[in-house]
């Protein structure tokens, strides 16, 4: 069901690049296989001179070359990978690459194998998800079950990536990886938030991967940047707030600096709701039934009982496991804090939290209004 003279063509990219750079007496192989119910994958691996990870971000980006080594010696317009992604975007498809430098490399493409065209009396699906992910394993289970209940998604194994598909378009919401190869995520997301048709996407989910190849999984309702930008708030605010002026909505903010809570406390008694400002998210999850939160902000970085904890915690609470929760946090965080993450998210995972499952029920629930979706010409 895809342009057969466009896959020759993603195909002659793929092979010629692999023959370029690969020196004599080398090995170049393509591989085709299954991916998931609907897709498939095409696989074009050489034993060339392959690809530092610093330099991975810039593959794939309009009139990027890289320099080093065997390059010089093939000089080009740099497009030649940039046009692979645009081709096989149109057709709803993904790219990407893993290489090992002294290696080799090994370039992808996901295609459709399925016809999956909406009955003529149904209209087509409108939602539009980017997927900034570098697990290539929860790439595959995210892309197969959302696009099963009604979305396209793209994915971006890099921030480099991330930030050019950001450009390319606007996205109803993001899934984010908080540890990329080239950056990490919330400076990806404080990137997209700076300007560009997805600054206002929300992000429905982070990820933070951890030893062994696992990867913990949090279902949120958006990312809210420290220091307080009102507007962000107003408007991650208005989707909760309930429509009688007599019971103001109440929103748990749960930080463990005073200051910050003050000035949360602020902004949303502008705005008309009612604050509950708690230090300690333990306290706040034992008060929950008392205060009856319409929904919480949440800081990520609190010490021994983290924003990580508390997420797990509300989702083995019957009663408050959907509440809309607003991570807010410093777009900037050390890579100390990050390694907290990271340790955190092991314990979650340690004891049966963070499940990917839970994560994707989450997200299959999530509808953006439809007078809210971008109008946009082309695929």
């Amino acid at each position: 069901v895809i342009d057969p003279g466009r896959l020759k063509q993603v195909l002659y990219n793929y092979l010629s690049n692999a023959i370029k750079f690969t020196p004599e007496g080398g090995c170049v192989t393509v591989r085709a296989f299954p991916e998931g119910p609907q897709h498939f994958r095409l696989e074009v691996e050489d034993t060339g001179i392959g690809i530092a990870a610093a330099d991975l971000p810039r593959l794939f980006v309009d009139f990027q070359q890289l320099d080093a080594g065997h390059s010089k010696q093939h000089p080009g317009t740099g497009l030649g990978l940039a046009l692979t992604r645009r081709l096989v975007e149109a057709q709803g498809g993904q790219v990407g690459v893993r290489s090992t430098p002294g290696v080799g490399s090994v370039f992808h493409v996901v295609l459709q194998r399925v016809c999956t065209a909406p009955p003529s009396n149904t209209e087509p699906a409108r939602h539009r998800l980017l997927m900034i992910e570098n697990q290539r394993s929860q790439q595959a289970q995210v892309i197969e079950q959302l696009s099963s209940a009604g979305f396209h998604v793209d994915t971006a194994p890099t921030g480099e990536q991330a930030l050019a598909h950001a450009r390319d378009r606007a996205y109803d919401a993001i899934t984010l990886d908080l540890l990329l190869p080239d950056q990490h995520g919330l400076g990806t997301l404080a990137s997209i938030r700076r300007e560009g048709p997805s600054q206002h996407s929300p992000v429905l989910a982070v990820t933070m991967p951890i030893d062994g190849g696992d990867t913990a999984t949090f279902a949120v309702a958006n990312v809210l940047s420290k220091p307080i930008r009102t507007q962000e708030v107003v408007a991650a605010m208005a989707q909760i707030r309930p429509g009688s002026t007599e019971q103001p909505g109440r929103v748990m903010v749960i930080d463990d600096d005073p200051y910050a809570l003050d000035l949360m406390r602020a902004t949303l008694s502008g705005m008309g709701l009612q604050p509950i400002c708690l230090l300690d998210g333990r306290q706040a999850l034992q008060d929950i039934d008392h205060h009856q939160p319409d929904a919480i902000i949440l800081d990520l970085m609190m010490p021994e009982f983290d924003g990580f904890a508390v997420l797990d915690a509300l989702h083995r609470m019957p009663l408050w496991q959907h509440t809309p929760v607003f991570i807010w946090t410093s777009m900037i965080l050390t890579d100390e804090e990050y390694e907290n993450l990271a340790r955190s998210a092991r314990a979650v995972l340690s004891k049966g939290g963070g499940a990917l499952a839970n994560m994707l029920q989450a997200m299959s629930r999530w509808r953006p209004p439809v007078d809210a979706l971008p109008h946009e010409d082309g695929p």
